[in-house]
C-alpha cells in the first residue's frame, strides 16, 4: 500500500506542475511585432510616427514644433534591427535648447495609454541630460502648444476643486 501512494505522488506533482496557468497574461502590443513592422495597424495602438515621410510632412503632423531647423532625419543611426530612420533633435548652447513635437490628440479615448521610444545621446553630453525625454499628459481643455509649469501642483492652479 505504501508503495503505490508513493508512486502516485511524483505523478501528481509532474501532471501539474506542467499545467498552464489559469489566468496568461496578454502579450504586449510590440512583442506581437517584430522590428515594429505592422504595428501602425494594430486598433488598440493611438499613434506611431514612423519618420519616413520626409521631414516636411513630419513635422505638419504636429500641432507645434519648436527648432524644426534642427531636426533632420537620420537613416545610419538607428536602433538595431529598425525599418524605419531617426529623427535628430539637435541643441546648441547659447542658439536653442533642442526642440520639440507637441501633438494634441482626439478626445475619446480612455484608460492607460504605454509610450515606447528609443533615445541616444551624443557622447559629448558625457551623461549629462537636462530636460530630456517625453513628457506625456495634457491639458483640459486642450491646448495647440505646450505650457510648462514645472514646479506647480495642478491641483494648486484649481484650488478651487
Amino acid at each position: 500500500m505504501q508503495i503505490k501512494h508513493l508512486l502516485v505522488i511524483p505523478a501528481i506533482i509532474i501532471a501539474t506542475s506542467f499545467k498552464p496557468l489559469s489566468k496568461v497574461a496578454p502579450a504586449a502590443i510590440a512583442d506581437k511585432y517584430k522590428n515594429d513592422i505592422g504595428i501602425a495597424q494594430d486598433p488598440d495602438v493611438l499613434y506611431t510616427e514612423s519618420f519616413n515621410d520626409g521631414i516636411s510632412n513630419i513635422l505638419s503632423r504636429y500641432n507645434d514644433v519648436k527648432n524644426g531647423a534642427g531636426m533632420m532625419v537620420d537613416t545610419k543611426d538607428k536602433p538595431e534591427g529598425s525599418t524605419t530612420p531617426a529623427l535628430t533633435i539637435t541643441g546648441k548652447g547659447a542658439v536653442n535648447d533642442g526642440g520639440h513635437l507637441y501633438k494634441v490628440f482626439k478626445t475619446g479615448f480612455d484608460g492607460t495609454v504605454y509610450l515606447r521610444y528609443y533615445v541616444k545621446y551624443p557622447l559629448s553630453s558625457k551623461g549629462y541630460i537636462h530636460h530630456e525625454s517625453v513628457w506625456f499628459g495634457g491639458y483640459n481643455p486642450p491646448t495647440n502648444y505646450p505650457n510648462p509649469r514645472a514646479g506647480i501642483c495642478g491641483r494648486a492652479i484649481n484650488a478651487s476643486l
